[in-house]
């Protein structure tokens, strides 16, 4: 209702009546709104073109004789040209200024693809695209030339429609071109009843100007839309338009721009409800404000969590793309990633979710099904509910999956087994069996025999009670205590993974390193639960056994040499060896003092503390970082 004439002011029939030839080229508008056509402007640079509704009786008229005609037939000739200028077409009076000018690189609109810049060969510069009348009556001329810059304002924002509607700038800028052409249908149909009235001889060129300066307002909107969202993709292009809604002044401008900045957006509104509602990323033309890192990328890839100790896919795999988050969405980013992020995790998983409030919260603060967003929603209040409900789901969903399905606690439990050796049988078995092949130097070490046995320890033990306990093997370290701490520490892990000894390995490892200072054990985990009990988290698991390990190793040979030195009490040696007898005892004292220390007084109650916090955690970032924080804690 931007352009039709009000019904009071028309005393004529509907536009529907009309049999005026233009209609053809209305129809030539009714195509996909996503593919506009260009015939209109292949015909707007052919020179001397003639217009469709141009009477028989000046299709051929000399334009020299129209100053020589009387008024009323310059009138005429002037209306009909009027109304083909007004859909950007050439008349026989009206015409475009010559001008070979190409439109110049700076004012090309930039490829977002490519950095080379690709316009549309047969398209001038929109600021030099002029209409010019012949020589006329003056008082006509100076009132014709008054109406042109519809004319011409016509020509620029079907120009930037056939240039933004290609592919390659993306769905909001598609979504633009078809909210432009809509209003450009309405303007088609303003011309046609202008052209019936003027057929039924009820037209001046006064009357012309009071019906078109309505229009020539909203064209001017419309060009100004079109100057300064040029060149812009996305949720950038939203906030363009964003910012030029709210320079706006009247209502009827308000409610213009409301409505392009509402259908503009619907594109960006889709992808991010399929978002926050189902964890789904579909954005072809990098529009929308989460950006997916490739999957090629192997420290971006899932799988990698549990080979690469520096893996950023948590924080890396889906990340913000500030340029593309619209102003009135700046404060909820951070929420709209993670609760996409959570949902995601979900799908990895093979679960098909989607929040099931997300039919309900359309309706609220984020449009029904393919609308976008209107004047009333835009504020952050608008989307604060819809999305911290879905965010709200999505971590009880992902906590759900974590801490029931996969059972996250009991999981951790029996990692507490096997690395902070809780149940101190299973190291008492491993090492009766192992300590003669572990004594050795590491070259020398069977890692296939110390698995058996590893695996023989287990089934002997209490740890034959753990669900998981296939899930644990042995390993050695490539690398002595110190070194290990010092890559970790570096982030240089990249030679330092755990994998089977391999020649390469040994040659790595010191020749005077025993088996028993490189032994530790590994952790097989699959996903989700690998995105808390990821390769770094082992790792720091494997440094803590290590250490612990090594300490009971020194505490069992003490207490080893205790044992030999009862045998030596029948010989009444006692005032000769009492220094060293007293030596040994302070020793295994200190070495005892510490295990307690390290295992009672430092990991039992961190890890009590762990269990009760995860039980309360809200987010799936809770549990990375009650998770990270026990280890710091211990390692400290």
């Amino acid at each position: 209702g931007n352009f039709l004439i009000d019904s009071d002011k028309n005393t004529s029939s509907s536009s529907n009546q009309s049999t005026s030839p233009r209609k053809s080229n209305m129809d030539n508008e009714s195509r996909p709104s996503y593919e506009p056509s260009n015939q209109i402007l292949e015909s707007l640079f052919r020179k001397n073109s003639s217009s469709s509704s141009s009477s028989g009786s000046s299709q051929n008229k000399p334009k020299s004789d129209l100053l020589t005609l009387p008024i009323s037939l310059q009138e005429k000739f002037l209306l009909d040209d009027l109304l083909s200028v007004f859909m950007g077409i050439e008349g026989i009076y009206i015409h475009i200024q010559k001008s070979s000018q190409t439109l110049p690189e700076s004012q090309r609109a930039p490829n977002p693809r490519s950095s080379l810049s690709q316009p549309t060969p047969t398209l001038l510069s929109l600021s030099s695209v002029k209409f010019v009348v012949d020589d006329a009556d003056y008082s006509l001329t100076q009132l014709v030339k008054c109406m042109l810059p519809a004319g011409e304002l016509v020509v620029k924002v079907k120009a930037y429609i056939a240039q933004m509607s290609r592919h390659e700038f993306g769905m909001v800028n598609h979504a633009l071109c078809s909210a432009l052409n809509v209003l450009l249908k309405e303007f088609n149909v303003l011309i046609a009843q202008l052209e019936h009235q003027m057929r039924m001889e009820r037209m001046t060129l006064q009357k012309l100007w009071f019906f078109i300066q309505p229009s020539l307002h909203t064209l001017t909107l419309l060009g100004q839309v079109c100057d300064k969202c040029e060149g812009h993709t996305g949720g950038n292009l939203l906030n363009v338009l964003h910012h030029i809604h709210d320079q706006g002044g009247d209502v009827k401008t308000n409610d213009l721009l409301s409505y392009i900045l509402g259908k503009t957006s619907i594109p960006y509104m889709e992808m991010l409800k399929r978002w926050i509602f189902e964890g789904v990323l579909i954005d072809p033309y990098k529009e929308f404000m989460i950006s997916e890192d490739s999957k090629e990328n192997v420290t971006k890839a899932k799988e990698s969590v549990t080979e690469d100790f520096i893996s950023d896919y948590w924080d890396q795999r889906y990340s913000l793309c500030p340029h593309q988050v619209v102003c009135f969405l700046s404060r909820l980013a951070d929420k709209v990633l993670t609760t996409g992020k959570y949902l995601n995790v979900v799908r990895e998983c093979g679960q098909d979710v989607r929040c099931p409030d997300a039919d309900a919260l359309s309706w609220n603060g984020l449009g029904s099904e393919g609308s976008g967003i209107s004047a009333s929603m835009l504020n952050e209040g608008a989307f604060s509910e819809s999305i911290e409900r879905a965010f709200k789901f999505a971590s009880s969903t992902l906590l759900d999956v974590l801490l029931n399905q996969n059972q996250l606690i009991l999981r951790l439990r029996s990692m507490k087994h096997y690395f902070l050796m809780d149940e101190a049988d299973l190291y008492v078995i491993f090492m009766d069996l192992a300590e003669q092949e572990l004594k050795q130097p590491f070259h020398s070490v069977s890692q296939s025999r110390v698995e058996s046995l590893l695996q023989m320890a287990v089934l002997s033990s209490a740890s034959n009670r753990d669900i998981f306990k296939d899930d644990v093997s042995c390993d050695f370290s490539s690398h002595s205590m110190n070194h290990h701490l010092e890559a970790v520490h570096s982030s240089t892990y990249d030679n330092i993974s755990s994998t089977s000894a391999s020649t390469s390995k040994r040659d790595s490892v010191s020749s005077e390193l025993k088996g028993i200072e490189v032994f530790m054990i590994d952790y097989k985990v699959r996903w989700p639960v690998s995105l808390v009990v990821s390769k770094r988290s082992i790792t720091k698991y494997q440094l803590i056994f290590r250490h612990l390990f090594f300490a009971r190793y020194v505490e069992r040979c003490l207490k080893t040499a205790w044992q030999e030195q009862q045998s030596l009490k029948e010989l009444n040696v006692h005032y000769i060896s009492g220094r060293s007898y007293c030596l040994r005892h302070r020793m295994l004292c200190f070495m005892q003092s510490i295990v307690y220390y390290m295992t009672y007084e430092v990991m039992e109650p961190r890890w009590h503390e762990m269990e009760a916090k995860l039980r309360t955690c809200l987010t799936m970032d809770d549990v990375l970082k009650t998770h990270a924080e026990l280890q710091d804690s211990i390692l400290k």
